[in-house]
């Protein structure tokens, strides 16, 4: 007994030294994360004159909330969770009701269920190049034919790498993602959607997406011109 007694006591004065220890490492962790976001609450109501139209009342939320935490001088990691939609990453929307006009007729699509919940950005940045900032993993599409970053809508993410420098006055930016939802969200879903003339099969967000960028600022004019490729899909210029 005497023995079992004294084990027990190295053992808790063991336990009591590794939380002393990590206790002061897991508080500057939390010190080191910036937190940011928004909420979002909107209530549609639709309603068709025309005869044999539909109305229709929708509950709509969204929650994105972005961490970010600082690894050390050169890395940090950043990720954003998205309580909504989780294929878009737009809203959820809840408590649906759709009523036709013409024979007064009530549907319910859908109960007050809760939303999805859903992480959009997963990645590390990248800044031990001077003026240079190398950001890979999952994150937003950050071009000007997608939105990476929305509040009150959808948001277009990938999986792939993105760097960007500043040589003067001008920044140059190229990108590569493997991966996609653009099958899902964005104003050309369809494009990206189709069967494979090939295989037959249905292709979903699976073509590789890669794009440069160059953007310069004279006085109060910012000009940036980019290049996109789409696999199999398009190529595409704006200026």
């Amino acid at each position: 007994m005497k023995k079992i007694a004294k084990l027990s006591l190295v053992a808790a004065v063991a336990v009591a030294g590794f939380t002393t220890a990590n206790a002061q490492p897991l508080e500057e962790a939390i010190k080191n994360v910036d937190v940011s976001g928004s909420v979002v609450y909107r209530y549609n109501d639709y309603s068709n004159d025309v005869v044999g139209g539909e109305s229709a009342q929708t509950n709509n939320y969204k929650i994105g909330a972005n961490l970010s935490s600082k690894v050390n001088d050169d890395l940090k990691f950043n990720s954003r969770f998205i309580v909504g939609n989780s294929a878009n990453a737009g809203f959820a929307q809840l408590g649906n009701t759709a009523n036709t006009l013409d024979n007064n007729t009530s549907d319910l699509a859908d109960t007050d269920t809760n939303a999805e919940v859903s992480v959009s950005h997963v990645n590390f940045a990248y800044t031990g190049i001077k003026n240079t900032t190398v950001t890979a993993g999952k994150q937003g599409l950050a071009t000007p034919w997608t939105v990476a970053i929305d509040s009150d809508g959808n948001e277009q993410t990938g999986t792939g790498i993105l760097a960007m420098t500043t040589v003067g006055p001008v920044t140059l930016a190229g990108a590569y993602f493997n991966q996609t939802n653009l099958d899902q969200s964005g104003d050309n879903v369809a494009l990206f959607n189709a069967v494979s003339p090939l295989t037959g099969e249905s292709e979903e967000g699976d073509e590789d997406i890669a794009t440069v960028g160059a953007i310069t600022t004279l006085g109060p004019v910012t000009l940036d011109a980019w290049y996109l490729d789409a696999q199999d899909r398009f190529d595409s210029y704006t200026v």
